[in-house]
């Protein structure tokens, strides 16, 4: 079985961020297939392993949240969880509140109205 270590996991994140460069549209420079690959080929890892570094990489580069590893925290409401539907337009402004998490995002901008109406 393929196991690491957090630690290792840590290091490998840390050279994949050394390793991505983004443009100024947020585009992997020399592209994602090229930088996984050859991160894949340097680090002597699975090609899943170095496509999620990667991938994981950029989002942290570009300032999006990236969720850590383990069960979601759950909501304390005996109500249960709700499905919401958002215009594309709202999806797109609830993701920037919420730094890539469009769920925060929408509890974020709840908050804040719910502050504003006192």
């Amino acid at each position: 079985m393929n196991r690491i270590t957090k630690t290792e996991r840590d290091a490998l994140l840390a050279a994949a961020k050394l390793a991505v460069n983004l443009d100024d549209r947020g585009e992997i420079v020399g592209g994602f297939t090229a930088i996984w690959q050859e991160f894949m080929a340097e680090h002597n890892i699975s090609d899943q392993r170095a496509r999620r570094l990667v991938s994981q990489a950029a989002r942290i580069k570009r300032g999006y949240m990236v969720r850590q590893p383990g069960r979601p925290v759950s909501l304390d409401t005996a109500a249960g969880p709700f499905t919401v539907y958002l215009s594309p337009a709202d999806v797109q402004l609830a993701s920037i509140i919420g730094r890539g998490n469009v769920s925060a995002g929408v509890r974020l901008a709840l908050e804040g109205a719910r502050a504003a109406l006192g």
